[in-house]
């Protein structure tokens, strides 16, 4: 992972940030007051990690690895990704519930979307495969609801 920082700057500029935010509100019970009031105000609940939540979190980060078209194997792709679809979906059911995501259409729509990708894009770089379909008609609108991504298309 360090050498992924290294290597793309967006992603050295997101850690920087959620390292950022995370020493702010780890070391400053004031700091930690103040986003549990703006959490309540948002209707969301601000978690403090503990053993448990940080395991949850880190698998949950570990399984987005689904998405990464070049760690997916050669042959038997149908497979693939489904307990970490399931545990993506679970772990964040309440935030897709609410956004009213179909979380079968969503494992059907993840199928057709590595079948499509392996068949015909497995030639593209991680960032112009994602680049298009979250930006391109009719991509984004095609699997839009997979993991309630809901761009601009054009």
């Amino acid at each position: 992972m360090l050498s992924v920082q290294r290597k793309i700057p967006m992603v050295e500029h997101v850690y920087s940030l959620l390292n950022m935010v995370w020493k702010t509100y780890h070391y400053s019970s004031k700091s930690m007051r103040e986003l549990r009031a703006l959490g309540e105000e948002l209707g969301v609940h601000v978690n403090v990690p503990d053993d448990g939540s940080s395991l949850a979190t880190t698998r949950a980060v570990r399984s987005f690895k689904i998405l990464n078209h070049d760690s997916w194997p050669e042959q038997i792709l149908t497979d693939y990704g489904a307990e970490e679809l399931d545990f993506l979906l679970d772990h964040f059911s309440p935030i897709l519930t609410r956004n009213g995501c179909d979380t079968k259409l969503a494992r059907e729509e993840y199928q057709s979307m590595k079948m499509f990708i392996a068949t015909n894009y497995m030639d593209k770089s991680y960032h112009a495969l994602w680049g298009m379909m979250l930006t391109k008609m009719p991509f984004c609108s095609d699997y839009k609801l997979s993991f309630q991504l809901k761009p601009d298309c054009k």
